[in-house]
Formats: C-alpha cells, structure tokens, sequence
C-alpha cells in the first residue's frame, strides 16, 4: 500500500521510503537517513547522528578507514546505536564526494595542528558566522597558560 506524505511518497510493504530528487525527474529518488541532521550553524552544517554532536565523518574514519566495526564503535561510544552507525555509513555513500572532501580537510587541520604543536605554537581561528566556518586567525607561541 503507498501513501503520501507532503511531496514524499512512501512504499510500506517493503518499508522503503522515497522522496523525489529536487527538480522533480521522474522516477529519481533520494533515500532518508532518519537518524541524520544537519542544521545551519551548528558544527558548521555538518552531517551528525541527530540527537548527538558525533559527525557522520567520524564514523566513516572508525569503521572505514580504521577498521573499527560497528559494533565495537557503540560499544566505545555508548550513547551511539547500530542503527544509527548504519545510517550513518549509508548517508556516506549516498554522499560521499562531499563527505571524503570534509575528512579530508579535517585530517588536515589536524596534521598542522600537531606540527605547530611540535614547534611550541598554537593554531588560532576564528569563526565566520557568514561561511558557517573557522578561519585561519594566525599562529602564536604556546605560553604558560596555554597547551596545544
């Protein structure tokens, strides 16, 4: 039986929900991930598991890149669901140029921030409320105070 919600149609025997693509091309859906948000000017717009601050990139890092199953990811992280660990990996697939270019630039904030933690100095940023992102404010020496 189908019925329809809004502009989105759902298939219930099969328990497939689909919804059409923007510009309205037949037969073209896109799948829902229930268990992803992202809201403007929160974690800079990122995919996260809604109802937590745990990015949908963190997930892919644990279990594709690492090797981690998820499993063992909710167990280390106790608050997360299976549920929403697979979700998480499908919302990657079906988005995944956009998600492999947000690791990347994550790895590679990283990778500077421990350089210059190797060289005595911390990485300041700023955020832009208007690029909903952090912008590189400079480099200054790591005092009493302060820990990289």
């Amino acid at each position: 039986m189908d019925f329809l919600m809004g502009d989105l149609t759902a298939v219930v025997p099969s328990g497939i929900i689909q919804a059409p693509l923007e510009g309205n091309m037949t037969g073209s859906t896109r799948t829902l991930h229930p268990y992803i948000e992202k809201r403007q000017g929160y974690r800079r717009g990122r995919a996260i598991l809604k109802g937590t601050n745990f990015p949908v990139s963190s997930v892919v890092v644990y279990v594709l890149h690492q090797g981690m199953s998820p499993e063992e990811l909710v167990r280390i992280f106790g608050h997360l669901t299976l549920a929403q660990v697979y979700d998480a990996l499908s919302y990657y697939y079906d988005h995944q140029p956009q998600l492999d270019a947000e690791i990347k630039k994550n790895l590679g904030e990283d990778r500077l921030a421990t350089r210059l933690a190797a060289l005595g100095k911390v990485l300041r940023l700023r955020y832009d409320p208007h690029s909903g992102d952090f912008l590189l404010g400079g480099e200054e020496e790591i005092g009493p105070n302060l820990t990289p």
